[in-house]
């Protein structure tokens, strides 16, 4: 269980992701004083000068609460791994390794964003119908994205295109890379799945 009076939110001193602790698998806060860094950050300080930021392998989204997949070199965004049915973390302490990437149905690699227009990265798809998203694409885009109490105690999680549940533009502040922000709104589409496998799905998926 989680003590949220003690589960602090640390930022990272190198590029500023805020993360919780419980969230991010960081054991213990840093001291005052203390500078704190992100995986890829660490990863990054020990590496060649110059070297390119990781990327996660499950959406076009730059930045972010990034965490090493158990393939060599792969990243993923701990929220992408959330929402997509095949991965999962192997160390829930830790929040790592991201374990499932490469179990990830080829559908979903190949079906459109209707947010973003990209194909690349794994798409979940609406609840009530057949369109696909990225889960971060969803998040900026502020569409319904809902979490409860599934079956044998799992965690359900279910999204929904703008036609289906709309609630609002959240200023998240994320950016794809390679696309403007006007290509990321889409207010005739959007998208989202259920992780506990709910009826609204494309065939394949």
């Amino acid at each position: 269980d989680v003590d949220y009076d003690t589960d602090q939110l640390v930022s990272c001193a190198s590029c500023a992701v805020a993360v919780h602790q419980s969230c991010y698998g960081v054991a213990s806060p840093p001291a005052p004083g203390e500078a704190w860094h992100c995986a890829p950050c660490a990863e990054a300080a020990q590496g060649p000068a110059g070297a390119r930021p990781p990327r996660c392998c499950l959406c076009p989204v730059a930045g972010g609460a990034l965490k090493p997949t158990n393939l060599p070199g792969v990243w993923c965004h701990l929220a992408c791994m959330q929402w997509i049915p095949e991965a999962s973390v192997g160390n829930v302490a830790a929040m790592e390794p991201i374990l499932g990437v490469d179990a990830v149905q080829r559908e979903r690699w190949e079906l459109p964003c209707a947010l973003c227009r990209r194909s690349d990265g794994a798409k979940i798809q609406c609840a009530d119908c057949y369109t696909a998203f990225h889960p971060l694409c969803a998040r900026a885009a502020g569409l319904s994205m809902s979490m409860r109490e599934g079956a044998g105690g799992g965690v359900a999680l279910s999204a929904r295109c703008a036609r289906h549940g709309r609630v609002g533009a959240a200023p998240t502040g994320v950016h794809v890379v390679g696309v403007s922000p006007g290509e990321k709104e889409d207010d005739g589409g959007g998208g989202g799945r259920e992780r506990d496998g709910s009826p609204g799905l494309a065939a394949g998926l």
